[in-house]
C-alpha cells in the first residue's frame, strides 16, 4: 500500500472530526458567521505555528516546507489583525524531533498540504457567507487557492517515493495525526 493511500485510511476519522470542528457546513451553505471565521482562523493559525516551529531548520526531505510553513503562517496573521481577532494560545506539536524522522514531516505536511486543497474551496465558498461581507479578504484562503493546481499530486509522489516501508508508514500515521489532534483540542 502506498503512503498516501494509508495516510488517508488511517486519518479518514480525524480528517471528518477537524471538518466537523471547523465547521465545514457552514461553509458550505453560505450561513459562516464572524464568530465561526474567527475559530476557524485561530484554530489554523494555531496549528500551522506549530508545526512551523516544531519543524527543523535543516532538513532534506521537503526542503521548501519550512518557507512555506512560514508562508502560510504570515497569511494567517493577516487575516487575524485583519479581522480584529485576539492572537490565540500557542500550542506545541508534541512529537519528539529524534522520532520525527522524515517520515512523520511528510505525514504533518499531509495534513497541513491536503488543508490547502480544502482551503482553496473554501476561498471561493466564504464570499457566500454574507455575515463576512464586511471582512475586506481572507488572506489564508486566497493564499491556498494561489497554489499550483500541480503541488498537491507532486507532494504525494514524493511521499510516496519517499515514505515506503512499514515502520516508515507508520512514523508518517504518527505525524499525521498528531497534526490532527492539534485540529481537535
Amino acid at each position: 500500500m502506498r503512503a498516501s493511500e494509508r495516510l488517508r485510511g488511517a486519518t479518514a476519522a480525524e480528517h471528518k472530526a477537524a471538518e466537523v470542528r471547523l465547521d465545514a457546513a457552514s461553509i458550505l451553505n453560505g450561513s459562516l458567521m464572524v464568530s465561526g471565521f474567527a475559530k476557524m482562523i485561530s484554530t489554523h493559525y494555531q496549528v500551522w505555528s506549530a508545526v512551523a516551529d516544531w519543524w527543523p531548520e535543516e532538513v532534506s526531505a521537503e526542503p521548501q516546507a519550512r518557507s512555506f510553513l512560514r508562508h502560510m503562517v504570515a497569511q494567517l496573521r493577516l487575516d487575524l489583525e485583519v479581522g480584529g481577532i485576539d492572537m490565540p494560545p500557542a500550542l506545541s506539536l508534541q512529537l519528539a524531533t529524534e522520532s520525527a524522522a522524515a517520515a512523520a514531516r511528510y505525514g504533518a505536511l499531509y495534513v497541513l498540504r491536503g488543508s490547502t486543497l480544502g482551503g482553496t474551496m473554501i476561498n471561493r465558498k466564504l464570499e457566500d457567507c454574507t455575515a463576512l461581507n464586511g471582512l475586506s479578504s481572507f488572506h489564508f484562503h486566497a493564499a491556498c487557492a494561489a497554489l499550483p493546481g500541480k503541488e498537491w499530486p507532486a507532494f504525494l509522489r514524493e511521499l510516496n517515493a519517499s515514505v515506503q516501508t512499514e515502520q516508515e508508514q507508520a512514523q508518517a500515521v504518527a505525524g499525521a495525526k498528531a497534526v490532527f489532534g492539534l485540529y481537535l483540542i
